[in-house]
């Protein structure tokens, strides 16, 4: 799915109040970053906990009152882990959309090991053309149904390899076929974060957020 641009200016303009962010557990997450920052930004801050909308503005370094759109946390610098828990959810974002990420995810993920000279089984590509056409209403949900069969056949059969970066392909690509838009898409980093550094893969993610509805 892809947006234009009058779609993605309506999309940046939803807002995100501190009960959302207390609905989604992302406070816990926000405030462990926190305390690893270093003492004097910490100090500077003098936030040691969130109970009002306030608080997160300030933490965020965004000025004014009010709930937060999604523009203005796309372009604070907070911890990206924080960032991708609460913005990649439908609520958010339209499903069609999450789904066309895990599945761009997962075929960036596949490239890459590819390069490494990871074998790559030859039915992945076209299992996920199904889930994308399915995100996009052409295809059914029978048709769905019997790639996430295939691709379990294939998670057993490369879990069978031993090889690690195999069994994390076969991961993702079994993930991103997931029916729930954010569960493919965790599913995909989930397997990602098993070969690759979580911290900058974070940062890769929300890079590419950013980018998509720039």
């Amino acid at each position: 799915m892809k947006l234009s641009k009058a779609s993605k200016a309506v999309l940046l303009k939803r807002t995100i109040d501190l009960g959302d962010l207390d609905r989604w557990n992302a406070l816990p997450i926000l405030l462990d970053a926190r305390s690893r920052l270093k003492n004097y930004y910490s100090a500077k801050i003098g936030i040691n906990s969130i109970e009002r909308l306030e608080d997160f503005r300030r933490l965020a370094g965004l000025e004014g009152k009010g709930p937060v759109r999604l523009s203005d946390l796309l372009g604070c610098r907070l911890n990206p882990h924080f960032l991708l828990w609460v913005v990649l959810r439908s609520e958010l974002i339209p499903p069609s959309l999450l789904h066309g990420w895990a599945v761009s995810f997962c075929q960036d993920f596949h490239e890459r090991l590819a390069k490494d000279s990871v074998p790559i089984d030859f039915r992945y590509p076209a299992m996920l053309e199904v889930k994308k056409r399915w995100a996009d209403r052409s295809a059914s949900l029978g048709e769905l149904y019997h790639v996430q069969r295939e691709a379990s056949r294939l998670l057993v059969d490369g879990s069978q390899m031993g090889e690690p970066r195999v069994i994390a392909a076969a991961s993702a690509a079994f993930g991103a076929l997931d029916e729930d838009p954010r569960e493919a898409l965790l599913k995909v980093f989930r397997a990602v974060n098993e070969v690759y550094s979580v911290k900058t893969e974070n940062q890769r993610r929300l890079a590419w957020v950013k980018e998509s509805l720039s």
